[in-house]
């Protein structure tokens, strides 16, 4: 799923909302580079919305409230220095995810 990227994604019941479907995501990026969270919008011809306006550096961590079946793409951003990513042809990885009903979910 994101073996390429290496997130870890536990995604936690949080009693914030109502809903029972809802679920705080806490992302946390191993992957080796900053990349960008953008959940998929399957209602508006897959649009990409920006969830980590920032991103996410190497190390780092964000929080994102969504529910069970949201999906996210998760891409690498080129480097300042090279404008380059560090995928097969300088292209940018890219990974995906879903929220399932798990209370603790890795991805």
């Amino acid at each position: 799923m994101f073996k390429s990227l290496s997130l870890i994604i536990p995604i936690l019941t949080c009693a914030l909302a109502v809903n029972p479907d809802s679920r705080e995501l806490r992302i946390i990026n191993e992957a080796g580079f900053k990349c960008n969270i953008y959940w998929i919008n399957r209602w508006k011809n897959d649009e990409l919305v920006l969830n980590s306006e920032e991103g996410v550096f190497h190390g780092g961590e964000t929080q994102i409230n969504s529910y069970v079946s949201h999906e996210f793409e998760v891409q690498e951003v080129p480097s300042k220095k090279t404008g380059h990513c560090k995928g097969p042809n300088n292209t940018c990885r890219t990974g995906h995810f879903q929220v399932n009903a798990n209370e603790e979910q890795c991805a």
